[in-house]
């Protein structure tokens, strides 16, 4: 048994999982006939993994997800236009190593949101981090930060700082020119660095005038589109279809 001055030296350099673990095989009575080469390294396998969940429910937490509980294995793809294979490919996470945008179109309840979220858990178990943010909210918080001096600058580093930065509900409406401005701005900082995840049931070619029709939603489409992975969630309503009070054709408008 470790003494109480041990462990405390173990708590103080933040050793608490390897404690944890330690504690866990003296309670087995077959760990002590192991040697001690196997049983350290089925020690520091714990740690490892116990370290590993604690940075991935962090990550979690910090992306703020609107579907926290989104799980590949839940993606309906029987009678629905998603290409499968295309989505076990996002999963693999390797668009971010080409800081490769994703656009998820689709009709209102076709699922846009929850697959967002669900590629985005994906980034986060690869240890990258992620933020979710409806435009609404983050136009919100331009126009909060830009009542301070440096405010809108200080937005955008920490927005640049994303491995991934998923915006939903994407082109909702027409942006004001200051909006389209800052959008211009964001784009750019994290264009060639970063990847952008964006949800919208609006075509691809309804967004220029969405973004203002001038010379920054040229340069947003720019840097958006060209270097993008399509995914289509087809028409479909999946809130209908697993609602338990599902909807009749006529009153699904």
């Amino acid at each position: 048994m470790l003494s109480n001055d041990t462990c405390e030296k173990l708590k103080g350099m933040g050793l608490e999982a390897f404690l944890k673990g330690l504690r866990e095989q003296q309670q087995v009575s077959t760990y002590a006939d192991m040697p001690f080469e196997e049983r350290l390294a089925m020690l520091i396998d714990f740690v490892y993994q116990d370290k590993h969940a604690t940075k991935l429910k962090r990550l979690i937490n910090q992306a703020k997800f609107r579907f926290k509980d989104a799980d590949s294995n839940s993606i309906v793809y029987v009678n629905r236009q998603l290409d499968q294979n295309q989505i076990l490919s996002l999963l693999t996470c390797q668009f971010l190593e080409t800081y490769t945008n994703i656009i998820i179109t689709g009709f209102t309840g076709s699922g846009k949101t929850y697959l967002g979220c669900v590629i985005g858990k994906a980034v986060c178990r690869h240890g990258k981090s992620v933020l979710y943010m409806r435009l609404a909210d983050l136009l919100e918080k331009m126009a909060i930060a830009g009542e301070t001096i440096g405010g809108k600058l200080k937005l955008l580093k920490r927005l640049s700082r994303y491995n991934l930065l998923i915006i939903d509900e994407w082109a909702s409406r027409t942006v004001r020119p200051d909006e389209a401005h800052f959008l211009f701005d964001l784009v750019e900082q994290r264009y060639g660095n970063s990847s952008m995840l964006l949800c919208t049931q609006h075509p691809i070619k309804e967004w220029h005038n969405l973004l203002g029709g001038d010379a920054n939603a040229d340069s947003i489409m720019d840097r958006l589109v060209q270097n993008a992975i399509h995914v289509y969630t087809g028409e479909t309503n999946m809130r209908n279809i697993l609602s338990p009070y599902p909807l009749h054709p006529e009153e699904n408008h």
